[in-house]
């Protein structure tokens, strides 16, 4: 029979293991990347703001998916975003390391999404970080959110992409 102090002290172990393993462990530590779900087609922290929109030509079926990722504190000097294949866990840089200010918007075609369904957008510190591809904060999205709105009028996107509301949803500020 197995004491009720063993099953405490082993339930202890096992909590500590999972958040040895959790992503946001390094949160906690400072030595590895945040990651973070983005989830919604508009996705703010204190830190970083995401902007996704979909460009619709109006005689075909074809699509260009815009990404605006915001540097909303300044804290981060680059940035490079990877598609990502869920299943085999192959992976691609869609947009290489880039020096990072106030924004960042990339287009991409909406056929690039079938083999490299997900997206990982890693957020570094430094140019030392980027070279070793060490982000602070990685905000991944299994696909283009269900929630993107799709425009025909490249004016409209435009707008849409300069004047999204980012709105912070209680998480603090990410990196210090």
């Amino acid at each position: 029979m197995v004491s009720h102090t063993l099953v405490l002290r082993w339930g202890r172990r096992l909590a500590a293991s999972l958040m040895l393993c959790s992503p946001l462990a390094g949160a906690q530590t400072g030595s590895a990347a945040v990651a973070l779900h983005g989830a919604d087609a508009v996705f703010a922290t204190d830190d970083v703001g995401v902007v996704w929109a979909v460009q619709k030509q109006s005689t075909s079926d074809k699509a260009t998916v815009w990404l605006r990722v915001v540097n909303r504190t300044g804290k981060f000097t680059h940035v490079a975003i990877d598609g990502v294949d869920p299943f085999s866990k192959k992976r691609e840089r869609v947009t290489p390391v880039t020096v990072f200010s106030a924004d960042l918007r990339v287009g991409v075609d909406r056929e690039t999404f079938v083999d490299l369904t997900s997206r990982e957008i890693h957020l570094f510190r430094s140019a030392a970080d980027a070279t070793a591809n060490q982000p602070a904060v990685t905000v991944f999205y299994l696909g283009v959110p269900d929630t993107v709105p799709e425009f025909t009028d490249a004016l409209k996107l435009e707008a849409y992409l300069r004047d999204a509301k980012l709105v912070s949803h209680s998480l603090k500020t990410l990196v210090r």
